[in-house]
């Protein structure tokens, strides 16, 4: 499929449920914000655009050493939801997005992401209108890649919506991978621990 493709990866949070800033733990090697620019930055992705509150100045300064277009709004945002936003106007204002363009979304809390699966994700025959999915072993997962023609709707969506909602507003292309491909995303210090051996190689990955 012809046009460009841009990223938005939203990174404000606050890390309650971990009790410290997440986003710049170790793992193995690298941090997890490491881990997860360099899959976004090193796969076909045109923009990677990161949200992160501008009081967070650790991990501005973490992320500035990719290339990568980092985004801090006046505001921070509330949720998810309000960092996609954010992301999405700043693309509209430096990229001037055409139709045929599309934009992933995808939280910054997923350090086995690789670009491997993005650029799947890319080359996915799909309508032109649909919205591209992973499917682990039946279930759908991050990241979702999006027309651009439909990113609007993320401005429109009701206070309690989220952005998964619009999977359920349209049709869906599905790339199906195995259960045990499914990413984690790591809210919990049990989250993080599993992960941390995990890829220290002292762990199995549970099935899904």
């Amino acid at each position: 499929m012809s046009g460009r493709c841009f990223a938005v990866i939203p990174a404000a949070g606050h890390s309650r449920r971990m009790g410290r800033p997440k986003l710049q733990l170790p793992l193995a090697d690298a941090t997890m914000i490491d881990r997860v620019l360099k899959a976004w930055t090193t796969s076909r992705v045109d923009v990677v655009v990161i949200v992160i509150r501008r009081d967070d100045s650790s991990l501005i300064r973490l992320c500035q050493r990719w290339p990568v277009e980092i985004v801090s709004p006046t505001e921070d945002p509330r949720d998810m939801k309000e960092s996609v936003q954010a992301g999405l106007k700043h693309l509209r204002t430096t990229q001037e997005p055409r139709q045929t363009d599309r934009c992933f979304f995808a939280p910054a809390d997923l350090p086995a992401i690789n670009a491997s699966l993005i650029d799947r994700l890319l080359q996915v025959e799909s309508e032109a209108n649909n919205i591209v999915v992973p499917e682990f072993g039946g279930r759908t997962g991050h990241p979702v890649l999006f027309p651009w023609s439909m990113t609007s709707e993320v401005f429109h969506l009701l206070p309690d919506e989220g952005i998964r909602s619009l999977l359920d507003r349209h049709p869906l292309t599905r790339l199906p991978l195995a259960a045990e491909e499914r990413l984690a995303d790591i809210d919990t210090p049990a989250d993080y621990q599993r992960m941390a051996r995990q890829m220290s190689g002292r762990e199995d990955p549970p099935a899904d």
